[in-house]
């Protein structure tokens, strides 16, 4: 009996914060869906080796991979490569049966294991993804969001504004503020437009007040008509211009107090704050930018060198893993390497990466090697205490490593 290898993908398109959408992106070589049921039903696409997916005009894509499980089990390994050249692999050994999941239709008799998740940051100018994996995998990508829209406290008058889907906006005005409350520490991003008429200044203005501080006073110039965006309602005959986005840092739980004299619809997008987990000054590798001379901070894991931190949660979170292989002058190829992340010293999964050279990153002292190009791993953090670890499985070679986690 030939292998089955099942692939579905969902992609993510985040051209901006406020207008990231959920929809399924169906293989280029058409193939029927079979249902998965885990709480909901969700499709995915059998194929005997790999499929091309389409990846246009997208920034990011998230895989979720479950192995179709097999006495033989023993974890696997997804190769992705773009049109535009750029090639890796990662794996996982999640090959632990989910109870929980279980295709619908009766004549597919394998068990699924539990969910594997990667995040891949799409080449500019890519047009297509394609995939191919080393075993029995089911491969579900959905959209990744960013941050969730917030409604103002009561009374508010909600103004609905299409621009490919619809977005929800609220009238400001001076004589019944909209107070925004958001719990937690992060990041506020407020978009706004005029509603324009002919007759109308192209120029507007909004406050908005943190606590007892002083109103902020936000200018906005030159407010042009935007094509692509429409009033829902067809008895507003304005035109809503081009938004203008504004960002707030929030450090605690707080009201935040939205007004204006002018013509003004706001939309409130919160994201949450990604704390990163900080370093002994002895620890830390300097890399700068290219570009603007800008530091980041890494720590060097090598085989007899890992990178330790504790976290406890009450609720389950996120985490993020920047990481940079390191190149010495003699290799001539690509840098493949392996991490390995561990709670209390138990493996939780194994990624298998690929770099190139960076363009963009320099070391601040050290001369003797060379900075890969970055990647990025999502992982989970169930409720409770945690001793994480970050290794590198391969002899002879280093990696350069930050985690951030969110509140």
């Amino acid at each position: 009996m030939k292998k089955i290898i099942s692939i579905t993908i969902i992609l993510l398109m985040s051209l901006s914060v406020f207008s990231q959408k959920r929809h399924v992106i169906k293989p280029i070589t058409k193939k029927n869906p079979v249902a998965i049921l885990y709480g909901k039903k969700k499709n995915y696409y059998h194929l005997n080796k790999s499929l091309d997916f389409p990846v246009e005009g997208l920034k990011k894509i998230v895989i979720y991979t479950r192995e179709l499980l097999t006495t033989s089990s023993k974890g696997y390994s997804i190769t992705y490569s773009f049109n535009t050249g750029e090639t890796a692999t990662y794996a996982s050994n999640k090959s632990i049966i989910d109870k929980k999941s279980a295709f619908t239709s009766k004549v597919i008799h394998y068990r699924t294991s539990k969910l594997f998740k990667k995040v891949i940051e799409v080449p500019k100018n890519a047009k297509s993804i394609h995939l191919f994996t080393n075993s029995l995998v089911d491969v579900y990508i959905k959209p990744n969001k960013k941050g969730k829209s917030i409604k103002p406290l009561k009374p508010y008058k909600r103004v609905k504004i299409l621009t490919g889907k619809t977005a929800n906006y609220y009238k400001l005005n001076s004589k019944i503020p909209k107070i925004i409350h958001v719990k937690e520490a992060g990041k506020l991003y407020v978009y706004t437009r005029k509603r324009l008429s002919k007759k109308d200044t192209k120029n507007y203005s909004y406050h908005y007040k943190i606590g007892k501080v002083t109103a902020t006073k936000v200018k906005v110039t030159n407010a042009v008509n935007a094509k692509q965006a429409t009033y829902k309602s067809l008895s507003n005959k304005r035109k809503p211009s081009i938004y203008h986005k504004q960002s707030i840092d929030i450090k605690e739980s707080t009201k935040i107090v939205f007004s204006s004299i002018d013509k003004v619809d706001a939309r409130f997008v919160f994201v949450k704050k990604w704390n990163e987990v900080l370093l002994k000054k002895s620890d830390r590798i300097d890399l700068i930018t290219k570009k603007g001379n800008k530091t980041r901070k890494y720590f060097r894991v090598s085989p007899k060198n890992n990178f330790s931190f504790k976290v406890t949660t009450k609720q389950k979170t996120k985490g993020k893993i920047f990481l940079r292989g390191e190149f010495t002058y003699d290799m001539i190829s690509n840098n493949d390497y392996k991490i390995i992340l561990k709670d209390f010293g138990k493996i939780v999964t194994t990624y298998k990466l690929s770099c190139n050279r960076s363009k963009e990153m320099n070391y601040k002292d050290n001369k003797d090697k060379i900075p890969g190009t970055l990647d990025k791993i999502f992982f989970d953090i169930p409720k409770g205490k945690h001793q994480y670890s970050i290794s590198i499985g391969n002899k002879h070679k280093t990696a350069l490593v930050r985690v951030l986690l969110k509140n």
